[in-house]
């Protein structure tokens, strides 16, 4: 509301289109899921129903004839899953074992030439260590200079701004100030339609 000069001009405020109509909207489409997941619920309910009667009633009535195809299936899911981890997960298992042992030994023997230099030559072992984090803070204390400058000019403009923003409103407030506070609510009112506006937005699109 205050970034430039609009605070004098009143907004309109769209409470039919920003409020009333998203919020109707919003409950509709809330209303739809939840029935869609009642009846989604309902038949996967009536259809656990339905097979768990079949299977009571097909044991009942040939219990060896049941019992032995459950323990077919049974046997057949044990299989198969032991077949896909004997296929599938056990390979996978074993090639990230030998990467990462790979990796653990490439690095015991970078760690075993680096303390072997450093026994031959401590002083240009340590030097060569170093160097990198030295080029590493230099460089990062460039960026942080230029950083820091970029932040106090850009906040020294934005007080500027700001200040002339203020003024110019206290200026509008002591010469019209029904005028002014009309402004501000509308504006305000305005400003608190469109953020409810684009999350109702949000969710409806979700």
């Amino acid at each position: 509301m205050f970034e430039d000069l609009s605070f004098k001009v009143i907004s309109s405020v769209e409470v039919d289109s920003k409020f009333v109509q998203p919020t109707l909207m919003l409950y509709e489409q809330i209303g739809f899921k939840l029935n869609v997941l009642y009846h989604d619920i309902r038949a996967v309910l009536q259809n656990s129903h339905e097979y768990l009667a079949e299977m009571g009633k097909a044991l009942y009535e040939h219990p060896v004839e049941t019992l032995s195809a459950w323990s077919d299936q049974l046997m057949y899911g044990a299989t198969d899953l032991y077949t896909r981890i004997e296929s599938d997960f056990l390979p996978e298992a074993m090639a990230v074992y030998q990467h990462w042992q790979s990796r653990l030994l490439a690095g015991a023997d970078t760690a075993s030439q680096y303390w072997q230099r450093f026994y031959d030559d401590p002083e240009q072992a340590t030097i060569a260590a170093i160097e990198p984090v030295s080029r590493y803070l230099i460089s990062a204390a460039d960026q942080s200079e230029q950083y820091w400058q970029m932040f106090t000019e850009s906040a020294e403009a934005g007080l500027i701004g700001g200040y002339y923003i203020l003024s110019e409103w206290l200026r509008f407030l002591i010469d019209q100030p029904d005028a002014a506070l009309t402004a501000m609510y509308t504006n305000a009112l305005s400003i608190l339609l469109n953020i409810y506006y684009d999350a109702m937005s949000a969710l409806l699109i979700a």
